[in-house]
This record gives structure tokens, sequence and C-alpha cells, in this order.
């Protein structure tokens, strides 16, 4: 069984007010402790991103790495960019 934390937009785009990155960083926490893998969705610029690599968030989606894409576009985007995809917030 593989168990998800994830970050919904609300409050990844208001990261930067002190009580959304208190909220964050103890989800985050919270979820390592209990062996999760942890996504942040809604991931628009580079300050959250680099915010969210800090706070160890493992995985992150959103607009900032790529737009919403089709099925075809999003295998073609895979394979060419399997690397880095795989160390892009590591």
């Amino acid at each position: 069984m593989i168990l998800v934390l994830v970050f919904q937009l609300y409050l990844i785009s208001e990261i930067f007010h002190l009580i959304n990155y208190n909220i964050v960083k103890f989800s985050i926490d919270l979820g390592r402790s209990m062996g999760l893998k942890i996504i942040a969705e809604g991931v628009e610029n580079i300050d959250t991103f680099n915010l969210l690599k800090k706070l160890n968030c493992n995985t992150a989606q959103g607009y900032f790495l790529t737009k919403p894409l089709k099925t075809d576009d999003f295998k073609k985007f895979c394979i060419e960019h399997n690397n880095s995809v795989k160390t892009s917030i590591k």
C-alpha cells in the first residue's frame, strides 16, 4: 500500500504567510514521521518550489513544473525529462 500526503493549492499559494508556513512544515514533518510520501500540489513559482525543498518535501506538481498535459504529451514529457523529473526536487 502506498500512502501519500497531498498539499492543496490554498496552503501552497500562501506558504509565505507564517501560519501557512507552519501548517505546511508541520504537515510535512507529520507525514514523514508516518512514512508517507509527500506531494505538494499547485506549485506555481520558483520561490515556493525552493521553500518546499528546504522543508524536505520530496515531490511537487504544478504550473511551475509543467502545465496540465494530455496523456500522449505527458508520456512524451516523462520520456524527455526522465532523469531531471526524478531528481528535480531532491
